[in-house]
């Protein structure tokens, strides 16, 4: 893969997290207080993938994390971000949903990637009780192609689980470990 398509790639994944979250101040208390919640539960990730948790924070609060599993070398990766406002009612269910797939393929867009296919259910008439599957293949002028599931559902916090890799058998791997990511049970509930 072309080096340079690789640091254009990993770039719009990192710039938009770290305009959040190192352009705020934060109250480490807050940081402390959030980051004590348990967020996701998921398996062991595939091997060579590594995790990370990065908090999202504007206005010096902590709005939610987005959690990686990537692996050196790639491009595909597994991001899940956790919105932590509530998000009980279908009205901000519906409309964080949208910002979730409009905001992705508006960030493809500006990495120069088009839309060639694009597979998503009627979210206007989701109950949310399933999980949303938003299935885009993407393409740029030097070739390559980004096969992208996005898996969004809900408790009171938003989950938005986005996997992306460049080749067929690398995107069914990851899919497949990604179907497994579920909300974590309270530690207050055990």
């Amino acid at each position: 893969m072309n080096r340079l398509a690789l640091l254009a790639l990993s770039l719009l994944f990192v710039f938009p997290l770290s305009d959040v979250l190192y352009a705020q101040e934060l109250d480490a208390e807050a940081l402390h207080r959030a980051d004590a919640e348990p967020l996701v539960s998921m398996p062991e990730p595939p091997l060579g993938y590594v995790v990370t948790k990065h908090p999202i924070v504007a206005d010096g609060k902590v709005l939610g994390f987005q959690v990686q599993a990537v692996k050196e070398g790639t491009v595909s990766k597994v991001l899940i971000k956790i919105e932590t406002r509530d998000l009980s009612q279908r009205g901000p269910r519906l409309a964080a949903c949208k910002a979730y797939v409009n905001g992705f393929a508006s960030g493809l867009k500006e990495a120069g990637f088009q839309i060639s296919n694009f597979k998503a259910p009627d979210i206007e008439k989701s109950t949310f009780k399933k999980p949303i599957v938003v299935d885009l293949t993407c393409t740029n002028d030097k070739g390559m192609t980004l096969l992208v599931r996005k898996r969004i559902f809900f408790t009171t916090k938003g989950y938005d689980v986005t996997v992306v890799a460049t080749d067929d058998d690398e995107f069914e791997s990851l899919t497949k470990w990604a179907a497994r990511i579920e909300p974590a049970r309270s530690r207050k509930r055990r």
